[in-house]
């Protein structure tokens, strides 16, 4: 009878719990091998799952959603203006939500257990409930094993335009999701304003990145009184990303190319539920959500979606790529100055080599891509002679067309107008009525390729091959622009331009590397015969289709863009920071320049460089908003280029008015510059070590702190000082009359050498960092290197050497100013002198750690002779005991580990 009442009382317990065990079980769905859904009838939670030990499983939240917040809405906007106009940004628009709650209807695996769907219907709180629309939501592993999700809203036709959706003029997905409160937010592409963009809505929309952008008053006079974006603001910028990592080494970017925003304004312990919201101008969304095991890993893990840069040329990083302009005479004068001066030049970068013309906003190239032989007659001479010296040319191109014949006052005498070529032959965008779509820069007005079109595609190729490669000689060039289609404009392929702008781009340098790879097959197989253009109906001479022999190994051949989209990575060689003011500022000048290289580089942009000196001249808008490069500046930007940029190379600026310095100017000019020149081409086989590492696994150059001491707190905050790989710390001045800087050296980061010095500053406190004021005069950079590293003494016996360290002094005595550092008797690395500066409580750590392991053997030997007493008196039942010990030692050493 006993038997039966406990019998019967089980199976009531059993069927009482059947349910609950089968919603369990319904409830949490594997996604491949690595990530798992659960779903508790409230709130959605991803995990990535930790298994580096088979005994040993970890669950990382890595997604999740609030019951009390609708994860999923759909909206619609209203916009003011066009969102680019003449390649500025004005963005502006006004969302209505359509819906306000989100269901859950099912959660379904795929058969193959790599997937799960989950649909649902997105509503609106009325009576009675209207149904908005329905979606799905998918989450699958990757053959690479990273977690892929698409979203996709399918609107009610009943409310609704058929087909579905159709009267929504500007549709808008908004996914919202949990963040830590403590959780901040880099990368995004180029963000020039701000490293951490935690409490900030991102606009991810590819632009010409303004003048100012937030430097007052600048910025507003220009907004306000020349057009809306000319001067920009602090989210405007050529190159963004929509993707992100975070301190707590989570990921997300999207695949899809439309505007979006990332809205993290309310990410913080203050809101209720910190979250994410993505908006997106599509009601199809698709992406990644990872989780990695440092910051390194998730650049590697981005790397290998966006692509990853594949090197430079050795030529590249022998010495500077000089700008010049103006003609034959006046560039081959400069050239030999600077060679007398001792300016090592791997490259002459001439920008008008297409020619000038003279309008209203000064003088400006002529955007028809032939060499101007009345600008530049002897121009194969010109360049031979350099060639012999070891020098390259360079030149410029864009996919943007003017037409020559409309100059009256310029310097050219063209032979083809590739203008009227490209317009009889459609490979321009069009606007609605079916004729080119006409754009202004400033006095120019231009037509802009098509790159949905294969033939304009092709044809452009001919022109960048036969006309710089083989006709001019060059070995690599800017290839600018691609913010400017607009989002009206019609193309070719029948793609909405709205959704192709952000593409462009990416487009853009696809075709350049293209046009590259094939040339240099062509020229290994011996036939350089180019694709055959369609033959223009104007009076210009049609490209020539003869076999020629190209004087330059297009695979040999760089170039740098400033524009790029999310696969821009992939092919393009180096990337460069764009228009800065000529000014020290955060916001567009110099300090801003250095943001942009940190962050890009944790979504792609592993090389990178800027226009040494700024470019962007105001002379004409008042005394307070008067820029103009100063010495002082050029040289201070001199000193951050030769340390970690992928190229050393300088600009002429957006004026070549007397009052713009420039690094030819004076003796001591081209002194100044020769020394860092020197020290570039120095640092070229470290380089070559770097850029192999960022072609094969994405990593940076010029690494923010974090990268390798995120481990330290006060390294987050740190964006005017950085890594160059590992080996080398760089603080550059940043400010205006600055004669020495404050740099950190994070806790248990080692010794580091002054390579100007010899000092070593050690860092080696377990519980904080060093700060040490490093006196830094013009010419004297703070920069150190791992003590130990082959890198660092080469670099610094090199510049004894060259006597580049005679001028230099550092009073120890000065450095006292930091709490955390004292003067400790040990050997300079280079000179025998006794000079370094330590950690001052690393005197007394030391005994006490000897203590301290003392104390710990001797509990140990007491602990180990109690437990053999005690098994000795239990037997068995303490060896069971110790093997579950033992299991419980391995997992928590796991877990520490």
């Amino acid at each position: 009878v006993n038997t039966i009442r406990t019998m019967s009382r089980v199976s009531t317990v059993i069927l009482l719990l059947v349910p609950f065990l089968a919603l369990s079980i319904a409830d949490s769905f594997l996604i491949g091998k690595k990530f798992e859904l659960k779903w508790n009838g409230n709130e959605l939670v991803l995990s990535h799952i930790e298994s580096n030990v088979p005994s040993a499983h970890k669950q990382i939240p890595l997604w999740k959603t609030y019951k009390e917040y609708p994860f999923l809405l759909i909206g619609n906007a209203s916009l003011s203006r066009p969102p680019i106009s003449d390649g500025n940004y004005q963005l502006s628009e006004k969302i209505e939500y359509l819906s306000d709650r989100t269901t859950v209807d099912d959660v379904t695996p795929s058969e193959n257990s790599n997937g799960c769907l989950i649909t649902g219907r997105l509503l609106k709180a009325q009576i009675p409930v209207q149904q908005i629309a329905s979606y799905q939501l998918k989450f699958s592993e990757s053959e690479s094993g990273q977690l892929e999700f698409t979203v996709d809203i399918i609107p009610n036709s009943d409310i609704f335009d058929t087909p579905p959706g159709s009267s929504l003029k500007n549709p808008r997905t908004f996914l919202t999701y949990a963040c830590d409160a403590d959780e901040n937010f880099y990368g995004f592409g180029e963000s020039f304003s701000f490293f951490n963009l935690k409490g900030r809505n991102v606009p991810i929309l590819v632009s010409e990145q303004g003048v100012g952008r937030g430097e007052q008053p600048i910025t507003d006079t220009l907004n306000s009184d020349v057009a809306q974006g000319v001067g920009g603001a602090w989210y405007t910028t050529y190159a963004p990303k929509p993707i992100y990592i975070t301190n707590h080494n989570r990921t997300v970017m999207l695949s899809n190319s439309e505007v979006s925003f990332f809205n993290l304004t309310h990410t913080t312990a203050e809101d209720s539920f910190p979250r994410v919201q993505i908006e997106l101008w599509s009601l199809h969304m698709s992406g990644r959500i990872m989780q990695s095991g440092s910051m390194l890993a998730a650049i590697e893990s981005i790397t290998e979606v966006t692509g990853r840069q594949k090197g430079l040329p050795e030529w590249t990083q022998q010495g500077a790529v000089v700008g010049l302009e103006g003609g034959t005479a006046n560039v081959t004068a400069i050239v030999d100055r600077m060679r007398a001066a001792g300016v090592p030049m791997a490259g002459i970068w001439l920008q008008d080599w297409v020619g000038l013309q003279h309008s209203w906003d000064g003088d400006r190239l002529i955007w028809n891509w032939e060499l101007n032989k009345d600008h530049y007659p002897g121009w194969a001479e010109m360049t031979a002679k350099w060639a012999a010296d070891g020098t390259r040319v360079l030149t410029y191109m864009s996919p943007f067309f003017s037409d020559p014949s409309a100059y009256m006052n310029s310097t050219t005498a063209f032979r083809h107008n590739f203008f009227q070529e490209g317009v009889a032959n459609g490979y321009f965008v069009q606007n609605a009525n079916g004729s080119t779509y006409l754009m202004y820069s400033l006095s120019i007005k231009f037509a802009m390729l098509d790159l949905t079109n294969p033939a304009a595609v092709a044809w452009m190729k001919d022109i960048i091959v036969q006309q710089s490669v083989e006709e001019a000689g060059s070995s690599g060039w800017m290839c600018d622009f691609g913010e400017y289609l607009p989002f009206d404009a019609v193309l070719y392929s029948g793609e909405s331009a709205a959704s192709f702008h952000n593409r462009y781009p990416e487009e853009w340098g696809k075709l350049t590397r293209t046009a590259l790879d094939e040339a240099a097959e062509r020229r290994h197989r011996g036939n350089n015969k180019i694709h055959s253009s369609v033959p223009s109906s104007s009076n210009s001479s049609p490209l020539t289709l003869e076999p020629v022999n190209m004087p330059i190994d297009p695979a040999d051949v760089m170039f740098f863009m400033r524009s790029a989209w999310t696969q821009s990575p992939r092919y393009a060689p180096v990337f460069w920071l764009g228009d800065q003011l000529v000014s020290w500022d955060s916001n567009d000048g110099l300090r801003s320049a250095l943001t942009g290289a940190l962050s890009s580089g944790l979504v792609g942009h592993a090389v990178t460089h800027s226009d040494i000196g700024g470019y962007t001249v105001e002379t004409d808008l008042g005394a307070d908003m008067y820029y103009v490069r100063t010495p002082e500046l050029l040289q201070r930007w001199s000193e951050m280029g030769a340390f970690g940029f992928g190229l050393f190379r300088t600009h002429i600026g957006s004026s070549t008015t007397p009052l713009d310095a420039q690094v030819y100017d004076t003796p001591e000019s081209m002194a100044h510059f020769a020394r860092f020149a020197s020290i570039f081409a120095q640092l070229a086989g470290y380089r070559k070590t770097l850029l192999a590492e960022a072609s094969e696994l994405g990593h940076p150059l010029i690494r923010h702190m974090c990268l390798h001491y995120g481990y330290d707190d006060a390294v987050w905050d740190l964006k005017e000082q950085y890594l160059v790989g590992t080996e080398m710390l760089v603080a550059p001045v940043l400010y205006e009359g600055a004669t020495s800087v404050d740099v950190y050296f994070p806790r248990l980061s080692g010794s580091w050498v002054h390579i100007w010095s010899g000092k070593v500053v050690s860092s080696t406190n377990p519980s904080h960092g060093v700060t040490v004021t490093v006196p830094a005069e013009i010419g004297f950079p703070p920069v150190f290197y791992q003590q130990g590293s082959v890198m660092g003494e080469e670099l610094r016996a090199f510049l004894v050497k060259q006597g580049y360290t005679d001028a230099y002094h550092w009073d120890t005595a000065d450095s006292n100013g930091s709490s955390n550092s004292n003067m400790e008797d040990v050997e300079d690395v280079a000179t025998g002198e006794p000079s370094t500066i330590s950690d001052s409580k690393i005197s007394y750590i030391a005994p006490l750690a000897v203590v301290l392991v003392i104390l710990l053997g001797m509990v140990t030997i007491h602990v180990m002779r109690t437990l053999r007493a005690a098994k000795g008196t239990q037997g068995d039942r303490v060896g069971a005991g110790e093997e579950v010990s033992e299991r419980l030692l391995h997992s928590t050493a796991h877990e520490e580990l």
